[in-house]
């Protein structure tokens, strides 16, 4: 009887040798993690023309403040924003009422992103994740991030070429009236015209 005793005792006595030897590596894990910092440049603005016409667009300052933190944080850090993240993506792809960028090409790069969030989001549960993976996601959030002021930048650029090519090769209502009557010979004019060929 005592020597089962001593048995389960033993056996209790491991198994919370390894629980907290296990504890101990998570522990210096994710201390290994936060002390991590990844710094990014940003190498994509929105131009000055972008930037006045989104500017009553409330919801995308608020993506800014959330997406610019991950130019400078750590995984774990990253991985607590994903779903603020996320949530703040679904919420301004629904806000978008300025309609030269409610454009499917627009929407599906917020996609992109939303997508890299979630997937940040999933792994923040995962235990055998490592941080090099982590930081491979940071990196495509920030990629999908700077996709989406490039395609905004390319709409407003664009726009701005087709107004000012309008305006170039516009022509006065009296220029084409004039026009049209330079190419397009009167019924007396033809008549003589055709006179003259006859008589020639």
């Amino acid at each position: 009887m005592i020597k089962k005793f001593v048995l389960v005792a033993i056996s209790i006595f491991l198994i919370g040798c390894k629980k907290n030897v296990n504890e101990t590596q998570l522990e210096a894990a994710s201390t290994k993690n936060d002390s991590l910092t990844k710094t990014y440049s940003q190498t994509v603005y929105l131009t000055d023309i972008a930037r006045k016409e989104i500017k009553e667009w409330s919801q995308y300052e608020e993506f800014e403040n959330i997406i610019s933190q991950y130019y400078n944080t750590t995984p774990s850090k990253a991985m607590l924003l994903s779903k603020d993240l996320s949530d703040i993506i679904v919420k301004i792809k629904d806000s978008i009422k300025i309609d030269k960028i409610k454009r499917p090409d627009v929407i599906a790069r917020f996609n992109i992103l939303n997508n890299e969030a979630l997937r940040l989001n999933d792994m923040s549960k995962i235990n055998t994740i490592t941080t090099e993976e982590t930081i491979e996601k940071i990196e495509n959030i920030v990629y999908a991030y700077e996709s989406i002021i490039s395609k905004i930048n390319q709409v407003y650029l664009l726009n701005a070429n087709e107004e000012s090519v309008d305006v170039k090769f516009s022509v006065p209502k009296v220029l084409n009236d004039t026009v049209l009557k330079i190419v397009k010979p009167t019924e007396t004019e033809l008549q003589k015209l055709k006179t003259n060929k006859q008589q020639q």
